[in-house]
């Protein structure tokens, strides 16, 4: 697996990494209708945005994209850490998070926070980071979901 910058020629990938992750990875955690609502908002358009304002990384593994992770400096947040379902549990995810942490690090930044969905906050726990609360994630127009706001020291 390597882990890069994402480029605009990965919209597509990340798209359907993002949709499938949530499709399949939530089920159980969230009602059909806040997946859908959740979903239907995503396009490829907006990891182009997202590149301009955010470092966002990519997972690769034999050319394809397997995962992804975003991170917001400005705000001290990692907005996202998806993972395409068939890779899930092999430490994709933590190595994006751990990439996201160091460039946080190397950044200046000495905590940051994050808004994990229900079935991803054992996940973050495992990885040092610790809840702080709950709050509501809009993800729609007129639908938020469940979230846990979390926390983690990320420099000495």
């Amino acid at each position: 697996m390597t882990v890069r910058a994402a480029r605009v020629e990965d919209a597509e990938a990340l798209w359907r990494v993002h949709v499938a992750s949530i499709r399949r990875l939530c089920v159980g955690w969230y009602s059909r209708d806040e997946i859908e609502a959740w979903t239907a908002r995503l396009a490829p358009g907006g990891y182009v945005a997202a590149m301009a304002t955010h470092a966002l990384v990519v997972a690769e593994e034999a050319g394809a994209v397997t995962g992804f992770g975003e991170l917001d400096a400005e705000r001290a947040e990692v907005v996202a850490v998806y993972v395409a379902p068939d890779a899930a549990g092999r430490g994709v995810g933590a190595t994006l998070l751990a990439r996201l942490e160091a460039m946080a690090r190397e950044g200046g930044l000495a905590w940051l926070t994050l808004c994990a969905s229900l079935n991803a906050e054992a996940f973050y726990a495992r990885h040092g980071w610790r809840p702080i609360g709950r709050e509501r994630h809009p993800v729609g127009d007129t639908v938020a979901v469940d979230c846990v706001r979390m926390e983690k020291r990320v420099a000495a």
